[in-house]
């Protein structure tokens, strides 16, 4: 698919992924140095254009999360979440940046990444917020972007921004182990400070501060209710 917002994958392939590669325990990072980027060099395409096209199709669910967390967690809080539509796994497809966007830097991932926004704002589109308990997605600007334009484009709809906080279940299942003590949400959630995240690239960074600007969210005013409204969303989901 030529537009990146519609490139989500089945969360059957998603898990049949993360067996196969042994990536439960991966980081994000590793998963994308050591087999997106690999797989996908001589063409330099993103990861969707590799898979049979039954297990690519509109996404339902958004994924937002840090890279330096374990993949697992993230298959895991999906295979959670999705699993209360009761939905077989086959039917659910869920934008995951690492598959969705061009893994090689150039004109392909630029315009791949001037179609996120898109994703999420999407009227079908729920954005799930996977946090471990460090809280770490909280601090990176990619994810404090995608926040704010889940709630910007919400339209009133409570529940397009959901947050789970838990860590893999011990025993290698593949398990979500839920976070629900209110003192680790309260600390989390009292943590959140958009002004403050961080990107590994500054280009990207000025960028994001740049749409937050232009979206109103960079103003004092902007920032905290944006702190205010993630805030609430980690304590209680929005």
């Amino acid at each position: 698919m030529d537009d990146a917002s519609l490139r989500g994958v089945s969360l059957d392939f998603l898990l049949d992924f993360t067996w196969e590669h042994s990536a439960w325990h991966m980081s994000t990072r590793d998963v994308v140095s050591m087999i997106v980027q690999p797989a996908t060099a001589e063409h330099r395409k993103p990861y969707t254009s590799l898979l049979p096209e039954q297990q690519v199709g509109v996404p339902t669910l958004f994924l937002s999360h840090a890279w330096s967390n374990e993949f697992g967690l993230t298959v895991a809080a999906a295979r959670k979440f999705a699993s209360n539509g009761r939905k077989p796994a086959a039917a659910v497809f869920v934008w995951l940046d690492i598959f969705a966007i061009t893994q090689h830097r150039g004109e392909a991932q630029e315009r791949d990444l001037s179609r996120l926004e898109a994703t999420i704002a999407r009227p079908e589109c729920t954005t799930l917020v996977v946090l471990d308990p460090l809280g770490q997605p909280l601090s990176r600007c990619w994810c404090v972007f995608e926040f704010f334009a889940t709630l910007l484009h919400a339209g009133g709809r409570h529940g397009k921004l959901q947050v789970r906080v838990g860590s893999l279940q011990p025993g290698g299942t593949g398990e979500l182990l839920p976070c629900n003590e209110v003192e680790t949400l309260a600390e989390l959630s009292a943590g959140v400070d958009a002004a403050k995240a961080e990107a590994t690239v500054p280009e990207d960074k000025a960028m994001i501060l740049a749409r937050l600007e232009e979206l109103g969210a960079a103003s004092r005013d902007g920032v905290h209710e944006l702190n205010r409204k993630l805030a609430r969303a980690v304590r209680h989901g929005w």
